[in-house]
Formats: C-alpha cells, structure tokens, sequence
C-alpha cells in the first residue's frame, strides 16, 4: 500500500521504527541554464541546486544522486552552450559534502558527447552505466540515452522520445541483477521503466524497450525500488511489488519556494520512505 502526506506534515509519521538499510538524498531535472521557458525557471535552478546541497549536509547525508538533464541551454543559444552552463554549475555541486552519483539525462547530451559530459562530471568508469555497494544495498545506475541502433545520444542525434537502452546495457543489467544475489538493489533511472500509455502507445517518456527491461528487473526478484527522473510531474507507482518513484523536476516553478529535492530511506522491512521537499511529495510506500 501507498500513504501519502502533505509536504508540511511532520516526517515522524512514515520513519520506521529501525535504521535505514540506505539513505539517500535525490534530485532532478534542474535543466541549469539562463532565462524562463513554459514554466521552466531555469535561471533559478542554481539557487534551488544550493538550497537543496545546503539541507543534504545538513542532515549529514554521505549520498546523493543527481537524476540527469542537469543542464539545458535557452532557446537563443547554440549547441554546445550546455559546457558553459555545466562549469557554472559544478562549483556549487562540489559544495556537498558527501558522494554524488550521476544519472545521465537526455539534455545532458544535447550539447556535447558522452565522454565529454562524463569527463566533465567526473565518471569514474568508462561506461554510464554502473553498479556499486553501499552498505547492504546493491545499487544501478542506468543509461537510457541510445538510439535504436544501440548509438549514444549525441548533439547530432537525439531524440527524447525515441531512447532506447542499448542490448549490450540489458545484458549487463541482467547478469549485474543476477551477480547481486539477496542484496536488497536500487535501480536509478532517467528516462522512465513503468506502464503509462500515450494514446494506445508508450508515453514519450519511457524507453521504447521498456517492457523488455522491466521484465529483466521484475524477474531478479531482489529490486526493492525503482527510482526516475525525466517526468517533471513526478509520480509513484507499484508495479509487481515493486515502486516506481519518479522525482518532480527542480526547473518546474519560480524561485527558491518552488524547490523539489527528497531524501529516500529503504528500511529493513522493505518500507521505502520518501521526504519530500518544496514540490516533491512526501510518502511511504509499505
């Protein structure tokens, strides 16, 4: 079952009785560029990416995720403008003081390669698409931004409503799944793995093999959530027993009170507890 709260309720009302087995802060869609476009602020992301730095250290949090389309560029600008844009913003996200774990988003992409964004980022790893432990949960950091010939997204070629997850991706996914063995996983994700349909088809924004990977991650038995971003709305879901918890855009909304960030908790008894700050909702999936 799903609860759900109002942002000013007091959180002692989903905490778990016992320690989390992860904790996490999570943010997303922050399109860090200049100017105001269809309710995009992106001019004020860099002020919201602070304010939302600001309450991870203070709750003392040593992980965080950053859901992708961390830059954009105004309509004015050219391709490539993005770089400008990402330099501004890696100062203020170097103020955190614990480990940033990058999912990569489309717009991340629209203005320089892959390689270059993850240089830039500071990727450790030759692939965007990893795995690693923390504590006793067993996290995925996936990457949706391929064309359907198994092509990277790139300046030249990238359509948000046509990504794909590469067949070598979904190997890996599978045997990385299988190789976690009981560990309780967390899937991230940017572009979306739930149901939704557009029309009679998949909504634009899910990858177009969706059903494909949701079968490999339904299939392990041992994904306790599945976390996305790209959505600007957000939303929450279960699908097979399992969430899908897609994080409300930071851009959506004027200034700093129309913030979105979370801190998400899984719990020993598999309860996924999620904070919600500014426009992201609070709730506990159970």
């Amino acid at each position: 079952t799903v609860g759900f709260w109002p942002n000013d309720a007091v959180f002692d009302r989903i905490q778990m009785a016992a320690t989390p087995l992860i904790q996490f802060g999570v943010f997303g869609d922050a399109h860090c560029a200049r100017g105001m476009v269809e309710g995009r602020y992106h001019g004020d992301s860099i002020i919201k990416l602070r304010d939302c730095i600001a309450t991870f250290n203070r709750r003392k949090l040593a992980l965080a995720f950053n859901m992708g389309d961390l830059i954009d560029r105004a309509a004015d600008e050219p391709v490539g403008a993005e770089a400008r844009h990402l330099a501004t913003v890696l100062p203020v996200l170097s103020r955190y003081s614990g480990t940033w774990h990058h999912v990569i988003g489309n717009h991340d992409v629209a203005g320089m390669t892959k390689a270059e964004y993850m240089r830039q980022i500071g990727f450790n790893g030759s692939v965007p698409f990893y795995s690693f432990e923390w504590g006793p949960v067993h996290c995925v950091v996936l990457d949706g931004n391929y064309n359907e010939d198994g092509s990277d997204f790139s300046p030249a070629a990238n359509d948000w409503t046509q990504a794909w997850m590469a067949p070598n991706e979904l190997a890996w996914l599978r045997n990385d799944l299988c190789r976690a063995g009981k560990r309780p996983v967390i899937v991230f994700t940017h572009e979306n793995l739930d149901n939704r349909v557009d029309n009679g088809v998949l909504d634009p924004h899910l990858l177009r093999n969706t059903p494909e990977v949701r079968r490999v991650i339904g299939s392990a038995g041992n994904v306790k959530a599945v976390i996305q971003g790209h959505y600007h709305a957000g939303l929450h879901m279960v699908l097979s027993g399992i969430p899908y918890l897609g994080i409300a855009a930071m851009v959506m909304g004027e200034g700093p009170d129309n913030n979105a960030f979370a801190v998400v908790s899984l719990y020993p008894n598999g309860s996924l507890g999620v904070e919600g700050f500014g426009r992201q909702e609070s709730f506990v999936v159970q």
